[in-house]
């Protein structure tokens, strides 16, 4: 299989499923800050810092 995922260029996005796996989604962050918080403010401020972070 590395053959083809090296020859497709898509192993960086198979290990980020990987990640996904592990550690969820970005809505599964989302939904565990407003459980604990219940402030969608919280939750808007996870997604900007999320989104800056991916920026740099």
């Amino acid at each position: 299989m590395d053959d083809v995922v090296d020859e497709l260029g898509t192993r960086e996005e198979l290990s980020y499923i990987r990640t996904i796996l592990t550690e969820g989604t970005g809505a599964d962050r989302q939904l565990a800050v407003w459980e604990k918080r219940k402030d969608l403010r919280a939750v808007v401020d996870l997604i900007i810092q999320e989104t800056k972070e991916g920026l740099y």
